[in-house]
């Protein structure tokens, strides 16, 4: 998860790096940003984030939920029985306070979400997005014993 983390901040920023380093070439040095601006600028990009997120959930949703003509079925019912609850589970987490947003803030709503995740997932998310876990994780272990690998993965959310 952690690499994923990573991968994703790495193409979002990267191309922002890239086109920096061509203006810095061509103009004179900028003064560094302020820390204010730095946290600002990070609280933005969180909430840009979770907005995205709710949009992508809703539009995998959308697309997991289109009837099968064979089945008469959604296409993708585990993921269809997930999604909503992602969204929901998404929506819950602690906006930002109004007003200015400093590292004590920052600070505070990754604490809040850790101790959510520590604390046990909400059942709602748990029997909404079991079914769909336990087929990717099978699927998982099909695909290492392919390749000649044992693999047992954790049980349970």
């Amino acid at each position: 998860m952690r690499m994923l983390t990573a991968l994703f901040l790495a193409t979002m920023l990267l191309p922002g790096v890239a086109l920096a380093q061509t203006k810095k070439a061509t103009t004179a040095p900028a003064a560094a940003p302020s820390l204010s601006s730095i946290i600002t600028q990070l609280d933005s990009f969180l909430e840009q984030l979770s907005a995205k997120s709710i949009s992508d959930l809703e539009a995998a949703d959308a697309l997991a939920a289109q009837t099968d003509p064979t089945t008469n079925q959604p296409v993708d019912a585990l993921a269809h029985a997930c999604y909503p609850a992602l969204i929901k589970f998404v929506q819950s987490l602690p906006a930002p306070p109004s007003g200015q947003v400093g590292p004590a803030v920052i600070y505070e709503r990754t604490r809040i979400l850790r101790m959510t995740v520590q604390n046990g997932l909400p059942n709602y998310l748990k029997i909404g997005c079991a079914p769909l876990v336990q087929d990717e994780s099978t699927l998982l272990v099909k695909i290492a014993a392919l390749l000649g690998v044992t693999l047992t993965l954790p049980i349970g959310l």
